[in-house]
């Protein structure tokens, strides 16, 4: 039978739901689609098995879980509907561990389910969620203390400090845990910084550029890494939440670096398994681009194969596989999505290009392009000729 709280819960997120939806409608009818425009690159090059027909609803499934994200820790006596799977032993024990988590389905429920049990932990974040959050979350989790009767310690730090190995070390050996999100890959300099000493590890269809702050702080402290990943089974509430058997660096025996890169390349393919499946509840597919080896993007989009009909001019449409169309605030951009690369062009040129997706007589290229960019559209592949011709 459903309490109170989880039918409040799903009528607050229904809400949200109608509100996000109106939200992003309008948003669409003013082009203002950068976000949606770079997850669905991101989707294209990384997992290109999933349609682009379903990139929109896969964006929209990823805003709706955001938002009940920040209503679920409203409601603790949710925290045991959550269902555990793997080793919880960890849940036991106060014994200190890195909590090596992903922002995938219920990425928040980690610290209900820690807080709950009693365990003394610090949650690692960026210098933008501290500045927001920390005061909210540090409430939240007085809430579930005072509802599960417990009296833990529970700290936010900021990963961007410039002494934050030192304190993260410090709070391990008072005894107390780490909760770290690895796709969050944030650290001193911020989540631009390209450090030569940055792994590059395989993801998906693409190499990434990955931290190893949380491998190297195992390695240091000598405390064990806990895979921990979350996702919904419905869509609605049915939360799993699965604890990996712990990674001791104490029983490896190949040194620091062979630890940093083998555990974290173990780290990612946990996230890679549950995507191939849960694809539509990551929030990484917003901004994992920000992590990508530039220097070797794979082509995974194809090059759209066109009729040879002479090429003839008005049979050009644009080309929607390779590149897309969005604003930002007023300014207008042509996105090639396979190298991420955006191009800031006038309000006419997005307005003729976004008419020409098709054959369209009443925009006419002759009538709307000058030479010289018509043979830079063609050249760039902007403008290629329509599959229905010929």
């Amino acid at each position: 039978m459903e309490t109170i709280s989880s039918q409040l819960y799903k009528q607050n997120y229904h809400r949200l739901k109608e509100h996000i939806t109106q939200r992003e409608q309008l948003k669409k009818e003013k082009k203002q689609l950068k976000d949606f425009n770079f997850l669905s690159a991101n989707l294209s090059n990384f997992l290109p098995t999933v349609p682009e027909s379903s990139h929109e609803n896969i964006y929209y499934n990823i805003l709706y879980n955001n938002s009940r994200l920040v209503t679920e820790p409203s409601y603790p006596d949710l925290i045991n509907n959550i269902n555990r799977l793997g080793d919880t032993s960890c849940l036991e024990q106060q014994t200190p561990a890195i909590y090596c988590t992903y922002h995938l389905g219920s990425y928040r429920s980690i610290i209900g389910v820690l807080a709950s049990a009693g365990k003394d932990f610090v949650l690692l974040v960026d210098q933008n969620t501290y500045n927001k959050q920390h005061i909210k979350v540090t409430e939240i989790v007085n809430s579930i203390h005072a509802n599960f009767n417990q009296s833990s310690y529970f700290g936010l730090e900021a990963a961007e400090q410039h002494d934050i190995a030192i304190r993260l070390f410090k709070h391990i050996r008072s005894g107390r845990s780490i909760v770290a999100y690895l796709d969050g890959n944030t650290g001193v300099g911020g989540i631009y910084k390209k450090d030569p000493q940055f792994l590059n590890i395989p993801f998906l269809h693409q190499n990434l550029y990955s931290r190893k702050g949380i491998t190297t702080l195992s390695y240091a402290a000598k405390v064990p890494v806990i895979p921990v990943i979350s996702w919904y089974d419905d869509h609605e509430q049915d939360v799993k939440l699965k604890f990996y058997d712990p990674i001791n660096p104490l029983e490896w025996t190949k040194g620091k670096e062979d630890y940093c890169y083998t555990v974290t390349s173990y780290l990612y393919k946990i996230l890679e398994e549950k995507l191939l499946t849960y694809y539509d509840q990551w929030e990484g597919w917003l901004y994992v681009h920000k992590y990508l080896d530039w220097d070797n993007i794979k082509r995974v989009i194809s090059i759209e194969n066109t009729t040879d009909n002479g090429g003839a001019v008005e049979n050009l449409v644009f080309n929607k596989t390779e590149y897309s169309l969005f604003k930002l605030d007023e300014n207008c951009f042509l996105f090639n999505r396979a190298t991420y690369s955006a191009y800031e062009i006038n309000e006419e040129l997005l307005s003729f290009l976004d008419k020409r997706e098709t054959v369209n007589p009443e925009y006419s290229i002759a009538a709307n392009l000058s030479d010289s960019l018509l043979q830079n559209l063609i050249e760039k592949r902007v403008l290629i000729q329509s599959k229905l011709a010929s």
